[in-house]
């Protein structure tokens, strides 16, 4: 998923454990992953607060891609596959694993697009809404930088959801 230079989101079904957002490849419409709502069992420690989670899988096989969970105080946090910490998204701003800012979302003054922008003004990716689907293209500064895509990505489904 992450390789592709573009990916289009679709609403999918909004039942429990039925995917939320259907990602395509926005060059020719293949189904890459779902992105998902999932409530995790309550922990001992805090056994009467469920922390719903967004879960992105890829392929046939839904693979887990990422985690995004809301942390206390830190907006959403952002976990691979195997649990480690990519970074977090709060607001219109994106951190990096060690909580320095990577990027910040900038609406366009309709509202139906924006762009991420790079601490250093570089765009990362630009995205788009036509009706309910969202398309988001990466830049090519980015193309090899699967974690960046991740958190870019993270940040819109969030923002959408």
């Amino acid at each position: 998923m992450l390789e592709c230079q573009s990916l289009r989101l679709t609403p999918g079904t909004q039942a429990a454990d039925a995917p939320r957002w259907s990602i395509l490849n926005a060059v020719d419409g293949k189904l890459l992953g779902v992105a998902r709502r999932r409530t995790p069992p309550p922990s001992f420690w805090f056994a009467g607060r469920k922390r719903p989670l967004l879960e992105v899988v890829e392929g046939a096989d839904e693979s887990l891609l990422f985690t995004l969970t809301p942390g206390w105080g830190q907006g959403w946090l952002v976990d691979d596959a195997e649990g480690q910490r990519v970074g977090s998204v709060r607001a219109q701003l994106a951190r990096d694993g060690g909580g320095e800012r990577l990027a910040r979302f900038e609406p366009s003054t309709d509202g139906q697009s924006g762009r991420w922008l790079a601490v250093d003004g570089q765009e990362l990716a630009a995205t788009r809404r036509d009706g309910q689907t969202v398309e988001v293209s990466f830049a090519p500064i980015i193309q090899d930088q699967p974690f960046v895509k991740m958190l870019l990505l993270a940040m819109l489904l969030r923002e959408t959801g």
